[in-house]
């Protein structure tokens, strides 16, 4: 075993470190630590919903009091309880969209709001949008995280370029227009152009393969979650989150 760790500390964990530190793979590591809290209360309200066995299969006794009990708060907080859910983890992947556009935004020293705000707002665009047009929230899970990863970097990395080349930027120069006001007009092209990309990628996605992007993407990583689901993959995982 101190052989293992020896080979991990000398042979791994510097490249781990080095990956860890590409802009990508940090904001990704620093949205999912900054969640922790919302993944946390949302397990536990789905907890308090959810009892773990059926009081109407079991024997009488004080287990089946205690999970009748469980099951009768259950359904008396249900409905505040799995909104508390829906928000936290139930949208895991729309706040996973939005923090990793923030701290990418920071790595860039942008102070302003929108890139954050544009990559919620492609999130809705390419996640939310089902296979027949209509809004469906199936895929603000844990099932729509490797298309939040994908979509917000892009979106990201397309407004940055956008922006910094001053594409259809309109200036409005010193005439005493409030910053808000001054950097909403000068990114209005930059996000048009963004938002119409991403919406004419997701019909494309739709219409070549009848599905829709944030499946594909799961079926794709597939391969990739079953090599982590190993010792190697493991220790290699949690060496990305050290220094």
């Amino acid at each position: 075993m101190n052989k293992f760790i020896e080979f991990i500390e000398k042979n791994v964990a510097p490249k781990a470190n080095k990956l860890r530190n590409q802009k990508y793979v940090n904001a990704i590591t620093s949205t999912f630590m900054t969640l922790i809290p919302f993944m946390t209360i949302g397990s536990f309200a789905l907890i308090l919903i959810s009892p773990s066995m059926d009081y109407t299969t079991m024997d009488p006794g004080f287990l089946r009091s205690f999970f009748e009990a469980w099951q009768n708060m259950a359904d008396y907080i249900y409905g505040p309880f799995h909104a508390i859910f829906n928000g936290t983890m139930g949208s895991i992947s729309l706040l996973t969209a939005i923090g990793i556009s923030y701290y990418l935004a920071r790595d860039r020293k942008m102070t302003t709001y929108l890139p954050v705000a544009l990559g919620g707002a492609t999130f809705m665009i390419v996640n939310a949008i089902g296979v027949d047009g209509k809004f469906s929230t199936t895929y603000f899970e844990g099932t729509g995280l490797f298309a939040a990863i994908v979509i917000a970097i892009a979106t990201f990395e397309l407004y940055r370029v956008l922006y910094d080349k001053k594409i259809g930027r309109i200036d409005f120069g010193g005439v005493g227009v409030p910053p808000a006001i001054s950097e909403s007009f000068a990114s209005l092209v930059p996000m048009t152009i963004v938002a119409l990309v991403m919406g004419l990628f997701s019909a494309f996605i739709i219409n070549t393969t009848g599905d829709v992007f944030p499946n594909l993407m799961s079926i794709i990583m597939a391969p990739l979650l079953g090599s982590v689901d190993s010792v190697w993959g493991i220790a290699f995982a949690s060496s990305l989150i050290t220094r």
